[in-house]
């Protein structure tokens, strides 16, 4: 398709058997207050009729855009989006989330006015529970680098300890910043935006932020086939974040950060997607779980925490369960914090945003 103006702006929507929710994500574009913008839908492959929707907004729509490729993952895709956009910024979506009406309008005018690499927006991370829906608002910090080149190891401090700069779908980022310095999307299966954003931070971009939350991310507990590189994959990620906040003045703000991102990840995702994971019998389970226990550099990270630097209550207890490197003992209190989120309104923020 041949593009008669040159939009402002990019929204690339990674699309892969998302039919439930897909039109929704879509309408949200459709009915958007801003109209300099184009819609890059790229099809993974879905089997499903995902593609059969997006090629009826395509007819139907002068904003948006068709590709189908083959199955290859989300940075893939992603990637192939990014290849093909045509705006100055560009704008990441999951085919199941959604965006409030004013979205690219509030924003793009913010980015354009003042002529930011990457503007950061708040969203709400909604989780269906038993016991109804949550709904966890995550809101950015001020951010000033975009005046003040010299505010920024400040900026990305705040940014990071208040979890919005972890997820590149509340954002938009400038295509030329990441063109002139070759960012492209890593092959992972999982946690591909934070190491992107963690390789796009070295380059100190020039953030301001938007506090109001425009974006809908809807938390699924799928239980898809597990993926075996979880756990180096998880490594490569700490080290990536190691990495930047070594290189960051007061890099000693982050070390609350850096207990809880540890936690976060080598005593919550990772167990939580082995034991909840339906194509793993309970022996496979307790077996990966010791794989994990059995990792140099965790082993290495678990003994440099002391439970003194643990600042409450449940980082105290995820840090104890981490030291007894005992997959039993990991399998059970996995199991029972599953159980308990399912039936109980927990906010997990408030021990990884503060």
């Amino acid at each position: 398709m041949k593009v008669s103006k040159i939009p402002k702006l990019s929204v690339i929507v990674a699309v892969y058997n998302t039919e439930n929710h897909l039109i929704k994500c879509l309408e949200s574009l459709v009915h958007q207050d801003y109209s300099d913008f184009e819609v890059i839908l790229v099809d993974d492959g879905s089997t499903d009729q995902s593609r059969a929707i997006c090629e009826n907004y395509v007819n139907s729509n002068t904003h948006f855009r068709y590709i189908r490729k083959d199955n290859g993952g989300l940075s893939s895709a992603r990637n192939t989006g990014l290849n093909l956009a045509y705006g100055e910024f560009v704008m990441f979506m999951d085919a199941d989330d959604w965006i409030r009406k004013n979205t690219l309008l509030e924003n793009i005018r913010i980015a354009e006015s003042t002529k930011c690499d990457v503007l950061v927006f708040g969203f709400i991370k909604e989780i269906q529970t038993k016991r109804g829906v949550n709904q966890l608002p995550s809101i950015p910090p001020k951010l000033v680098s975009f005046e003040n080149p010299d505010s920024f190891d400040n900026d990305l401090i705040q940014l990071l300890k208040s979890g919005t700069g972890l997820t590149v779908w509340n954002m938009l980022i400038r295509k030329e910043f990441l063109k002139q310095n070759n960012l492209t999307f890593p092959s992972y299966k999982r946690g591909s935006d934070m190491y992107f954003l963690f390789q796009l931070y070295k380059y100190r971009p020039r953030l301001i932020s938007n506090p109001q939350p425009f974006y809908q991310y809807i938390a699924f507990n799928t239980s898809k086939k597990y993926d075996e590189q979880i756990v180096p994959n998880h490594i490569a990620f700490f080290n990536k974040f190691l990495s930047l906040s070594n290189s960051l003045k007061y890099s000693s703000q982050l070390l609350d950060l850096e207990l809880k991102l540890f936690l976060l990840w080598f005593c919550h995702v990772i167990p939580n997607a082995v034991v909840n994971n339906r194509y793993l019998s309970n022996k496979l389970k307790l077996k990966e779980l010791k794989v994990l226990f059995g990792q140099e550099r965790v082993i290495k990270w678990t003994n440099k925490y002391s439970l003194n630097q643990a600042k409450d209550m449940m980082s105290k207890i995820m840090l104890f369960m981490m030291k007894t490197r005992s997959p039993y003992i990991m399998y059970c209190f996995t199991k029972v914090k599953i159980l308990f989120k399912q039936y109980i309104r927990v906010d997990y923020k408030k021990y990884y945003n503060r």
